[in-house]
């Protein structure tokens, strides 16, 4: 059982996703509760894209894990 917080498979979409940050498709990203996460399939990761092209290249990067699901918020609340 994977130790909470410390999850491989979150851990590797973490590196992939600082690694698309540094590679300017996406601007920055979030991941909520992420010291209580067990298991990846759990995980919702929030991420602000540079342009319209970076879906698709975000798209790409993660066609490897099973379930993944992008969705495109256009409407943002500040609390």
């Amino acid at each position: 059982m994977a130790q909470i917080g410390n999850v491989k498979e979150i851990l590797e979409v973490k590196n992939q996703l600082e690694c698309l940050k540094r590679q300017g498709v996406i601007k920055g990203w979030e991941l909520p509760y992420e010291n209580i996460l067990t298991r990846l399939d759990a995980a919702l990761f929030f991420f602000d894209v540079a342009d319209e092209n970076a879906l698709l290249k975000l798209k790409e990067a993660f066609i490897g894990y099973p379930g993944f699901l992008l969705k495109k918020i256009t409407a943002r609340c500040q609390l």
